[in-house]
């Protein structure tokens, strides 16, 4: 009940904005439907303008790839390292289409923090126009940061959005026939390596191997017809943590052999020969 008050709020908030009287507010209430899984359909149906929605089913999308590496990412490390299923809003924002134009823009990607504060407040603001609030960030009525989570509205909506008949309607949406997550996903955090691996002269911090490897996941679920995309993003990430190795590593090892990459135990003998090819396999 709880949940069905916000979202009718919500819509209510969307009237004062649209300085709706109290005689369109009772219009408001009267349309909306009574039960949860009804009022979700009603808000993705009510998604205006059209183009909007496409763009919020490419949110649906990115966020539900995104779990689903996480989960396998959790699975193959035990789970210990791991956060659980929970993307960043940076990384969504690093993974939406509307930025790419403005990430292809080296400059301005010399100043970090600005930079990706600014693509995370735009994304936020894409979210509640696009997704009616049922995509939402955490802790965003604070100072607004990166490291913010995006989370469902709620179980329920994610249970919704997997609902067969709901999985067709949101793919129906996106008319974009280039339109990748995984893809999207693995350009998201190869943009996060040049942020972060701009100013570091050492062995990167775990969250730079963690992005790596959750990239080689989501490569793993990329489509056969998505191939030659997926190629030129594989050969972007070796050739960006090749040249981080140089600043700190002299051997002639290659990057994919190092320690965190593989977990405790892993016997190093005999992989001086060992490339991205191998490392990929």
């Amino acid at each position: 009940m709880f949940l069905w008050v916000k979202l009718v709020l919500n819509s209510l908030l969307k009237g004062l904005d649209l300085d709706d009287d109290f005689e369109d507010f009772a219009k408001r209430l009267r349309c909306l439907p009574r039960g949860l899984e009804e009022l979700y359909t009603h808000m993705l149906k009510t998604i205006d303008p059209p183009f909007y929605l496409e763009e919020a089913a490419m949110f649906f999308e990115i966020f539900r790839t995104a779990r689903q590496g996480q989960r396998m990412a959790m699975i193959e490390t035990g789970g210990d390292e791991w956060s659980g299923g929970v993307m960043s809003l940076a990384t969504l924002a690093l993974a939406d289409r509307k930025n790419l134009n403005l990430l292809s823009q080296h400059d301005a990607m010399d100043s970090r923090d600005g930079f990706l504060a600014s693509l995370c407040r735009q994304t936020e603001n894409r979210l509640k126009s696009r997704c009616m609030g049922l995509l939402e960030v955490s802790g965003a009525h604070r100072k607004l940061s990166g490291n913010h989570s995006v989370s469902y509205i709620h179980r329920t909506f994610r249970d919704f959005l997997e609902r067969p008949q709901v999985r067709i309607m949101i793919r129906d949406c996106i008319e974009d026939e280039n339109f990748s997550t995984t893809l999207s996903l693995i350009q998201s955090y190869i943009f996060y390596l040049q942020l972060t691996l701009a100013n570091v002269i050492t062995s990167p911090p775990l969250g730079v191997w963690q992005s790596v490897q959750l990239s080689m996941i989501y490569a793993s679920m990329t489509e056969a017809n998505c191939i030659d995309q997926l190629c030129l993003l594989l050969d972007q990430l070796d050739s960006i943590m090749a040249n981080n190795q140089k600043k700190y590593d002299g051997s002639d090892l290659h990057w994919s052999t190092e320690r965190v990459l593989h977990g405790n135990g892993i016997d190093f003998s005999g992989r001086e020969n060992d490339t991205f090819l191998s490392f990929c396999i």
